[in-house]
């Protein structure tokens, strides 16, 4: 865990960005695209709304949105103090910092960056993808610990092999068995701890931007407005 805290201690996409696609096999561009309304509760337990409500959101292949709880393993690293720090600093998108492609949406700089620090770590082919966290879940689940595949599907978000009237991803009913599918997949060994606080420059470093872009805007509008 040493090199992956180094690599990811200053950047909060980096850190939860990849323990969440770790625990939930999420896509990395619905991780990044996550608002801090898409965390929340269904019954008794704390999950991930995985859904395209939001103009810049979208799921793959118009998939339905799907909850996923979170495994007790990420609850107990810190995850929900994140979130909480994120709203108390006024920020709507849980990884405020990612920058928008009007084709990819969030995922590219997650995604790259991942991939780099993957390959500095000596993986290869399929491991080096935030993708493979994805598989490892699937075939884990299934494979391994006897999940059925409806409920895999459910928390991966892939087509339900179920009758469409019978396909439900959110499906409040089947949380519990998710909930307990996530938690046999579970980390071998302890997730890095979370340290209250450990982004806040990270958070200043965004506002700082934010500052910087609506100074270029109006320098241009100045500009526009003195030409024309």
């Amino acid at each position: 865990m040493n090199a992956f805290t180094s690599w990811a201690k200053k950047y909060p996409h980096r850190w939860f960005g990849t323990l969440l696609g770790f625990a939930t096999g999420a896509r990395v561009n619905e991780v990044a695209q996550l608002y801090i309304d898409d965390i929340g509760k269904v019954g008794d337990f704390w999950g991930v709304h995985f859904r395209g409500t939001k103009p810049d959101q979208r799921l793959k292949n118009f998939h339905p949105s799907r909850f996923v709880p979170l495994p007790t393993s990420l609850i107990e690293a810190g995850f929900l103090v994140y979130v909480d720090e994120v709203k108390r600093a006024g920020f709507e998108r849980l990884f405020p910092h990612l920058p928008y492609n009007a084709e990819n949406g969030y995922g590219d700089a997650l995604g790259d960056q991942f991939r780099a620090y993957a390959i500095k770590q000596g993986l290869t082919q399929r491991l080096k993808s935030f993708h493979c966290f994805r598989h490892t879940l699937s075939n884990s689940l299934v494979n391994e610990h006897g999940v059925s595949l409806p409920i895999s599907q459910q928390i991966t978000g892939h087509e339900l092999t179920l009758p469409p009237g019978l396909k439900h991803y959110v499906d409040p009913p089947s949380v519990p068995a998710r909930f307990s599918a996530i938690e046999q997949f579970g980390p071998t060994l302890p997730l890095p701890a979370y340290t209250p606080g450990q982004f806040d420059r990270a958070f200043k470093q965004v506002r700082h931007m934010e500052r910087r872009r609506e100074q270029v805007a109006k320098k241009k509008t100045s500009k526009t407005r003195a030409t024309g």
